[in-house]
């Protein structure tokens, strides 16, 4: 019989969480509830009554449920925030040759949970492009199957787990749909648009219009976008996928204060919606 302790222990997560009262400064009891970490006893969050603890070995036995019906290797695992965001990823091929530079897409069975109560727990497909180890997570067909931290909902993902014959038929999906994208071309119009869309800042107008228009914080955030844009076109061709690899480029490596940070948004937060909604606006210009 496996032992999911020991495989979480292994991969840096041999560690539970416990759901304590929290108390008003009278002591009474609040009716709300800490999530704290055993060993280092920090305090991930506040959570209600309903809310039900997801051990980090919980998640690696609903991965390993997934391997076992797939037959795909448990590649990584780890967590983010000092262990608020925990995720397992299993192997699951690569689509090769895409685009002028020969990109390589890596492709994962991905699971995820939190300990903060921010993300539900989850799993689909995501993605890894190897050219730049530019790291992007979509989820137009992947992360859908999610459960709130609730007995009742998770005990009705782990039925979900078991129907994964999708996987590879949204995965195939994928790599077919990252060809496309390599072969159709873009206009300079399509690349403002898209600049605007994700910042809210024209670049058609002038400097004043725009300094007038927008915070400092707001611009540079656009300038930035435009950077990764132009960077990832500059060898990947000025075709939709070099414009979509501009996106997850600013995603991975520019939004948010940390890697760590990018990392989590990447995984389950803005970063992850930022690529999805990127994917699904270029692949409407096919």
């Amino acid at each position: 019989m496996i032992n999911y302790s020991k495989m979480a222990e292994a991969n840096g997560l041999g560690w539970n969480v416990s759901k304590v009262p929290l108390l008003t400064p009278d002591g009474t009891e609040s009716g709300y509830y800490g999530i704290q970490r055993d060993d280092t006893h920090e305090v991930f969050g506040a959570v209600g009554k309903v809310y039900k603890p997801f051990q980090n070995s919980e998640l690696f036995e609903l991965a390993d449920a997934v391997s076992n019906e797939t037959n795909l290797p448990v590649h990584k695992a780890g967590m983010m925030k000092n262990g608020r965001l925990v995720y397992v990823q299993l192997l699951a091929g690569a689509c090769k040759g895409i685009g002028e530079n020969n990109d390589e897409v890596q492709s994962y069975v991905t699971c995820v949970s939190s300990h903060d109560g921010t993300t539900p727990v989850k799993w689909g497909s995501t993605n890894l492009t190897i050219s730049c180890m530019n790291t992007y997570h979509q989820v137009a067909k992947g992360m859908k199957s999610s459960a709130r931290h609730t007995t009742k909902a998770i005990d009705n993902l782990r039925a979900t787990m078991m129907q994964v014959s999708k996987v590879q038929d949204d995965i195939e999906s994928n790599n077919e749909l990252f060809k496309r994208l390599a072969e159709k071309s873009v206009s300079e119009q399509q690349v403002q648009y898209l600049i605007e869309l994700i910042s809210g800042v024209d670049f058609a107008k002038t400097p004043d219009q725009i300094n007038n228009d927008h915070h400092g914080r707001q611009i540079n955030r656009a300038k930035a976008i435009e950077d990764s844009i132009r960077k990832e076109m500059s060898y990947k061709g000025k075709t939709l996928w070099g414009l979509w690899s501009g996106v997850t480029h600013y995603t991975t490596h520019k939004a948010g204060r940390s890697e760590d940070a990018r990392l989590a948004n990447k995984l389950a937060g803005t970063g992850l919606q930022l690529d999805a909604m990127t994917l699904n606006r270029v692949s409407l210009w096919l």
